[in-house]
């Protein structure tokens, strides 16, 4: 009797094991992971291109998604899951600073007041995106941003409040 039970035993404890391994490889090929950066600060030209200017908020222009003519990006929020909080991404609208549009070469300059600077802009996913997903974030101590941008929140401008032109920033 005592050694059925222990087969038994022995036979459940691999079983787990082989279902927990499977339930994380399924995880793992159905969950995107996504890169992320802060809001980024950029040096870019002016609207008229006679010099350059100091632009808070940016989002890379690979972040950006187009449909139609109203632009798009994806931050990571948290939400309340069934094993604790988990990470989604959400959809926000943005409205580009004008004079700049989808051909930017890196950054764009974002209206100010359109991300706050704790939010992460999604930069790269590996699988494609919808409104609500559930994400996995890849190093979320390393933001990646282009080399030329300022990533760290303390040293940025705040965002100027929305009585302020963006030649104030």
């Amino acid at each position: 009797m005592r050694k059925t039970a222990l087969i038994a035993l022995a036979l459940y404890a691999a079983l787990m094991a082989w279902c927990g391994t499977e339930s994380q490889a399924r995880y793992a090929a159905t969950t995107p992971q996504v890169s992320t950066t802060p809001p980024l600060t950029a040096l870019l030209p002016t609207e008229d291109g006679s010099g350059e200017q100091t632009w808070y908020p940016c989002a890379p222009a690979a972040a950006l998604y187009w449909d139609e003519d109203n632009p798009y990006l994806y931050v990571v929020d948290t939400r309340p899951g069934f094993f604790g909080s988990e990470l989604f991404v959400r959809q926000v609208s943005v409205a580009v600073q004008p004079g700049f549009g989808e051909d930017a070469d890196q950054l764009i300059p974002l209206e100010a007041s359109t991300l706050g600077a704790s939010q992460l802009i999604v930069t790269e996913a590996s699988l494609p995106l919808e409104n609500g997903a559930t994400v996995r974030v890849a190093d979320p101590d390393a933001p990646s941003a282009p080399a030329e941008c300022a990533t760290d929140t303390d040293n940025q401008p705040a965002p100027p409040s929305s009585a302020q032109s963006s030649e104030a920033l």
